[in-house]
């Protein structure tokens, strides 16, 4: 299986709690990039981090007035690896 090597940027969607197949911890990403957007998946210690951003930037949007975490417009870089059809991070950072 030939696995690729990308980075994304662009405004963060949305960020999702889900649950994998196997019942690992699984968070979902998503990045608007263009017209259309990317979905990211982080699992273990990332997806806890993102979770962490979540919980953070949920209070800013609702400090401002904001009722989504998509109107602060904030700009991330993801990393990751692609395997199949999914976008597995491996780091990501917040954008100016």
């Amino acid at each position: 299986m030939i696995e690729e090597v990308r980075v994304v940027d662009g405004e963060i969607l949305g960020i999702r709690d889900r649950v994998s197949p196997k019942g690992d911890e699984l968070v979902e990403l998503r990045v608007k990039r263009g017209a259309g957007y990317e979905r990211c998946l982080a699992y273990a210690q990332k997806a806890a981090e993102l979770k962490r951003l979540l919980g953070k930037l949920a209070d800013l949007a609702r400090g401002k007035g904001m009722t989504r975490v998509a109107d602060l417009r904030v700009r991330v870089e993801v990393s990751g690896i692609v395997k199949s059809r999914d976008f597995i991070v491996t780091g990501f950072r917040l954008v100016h």
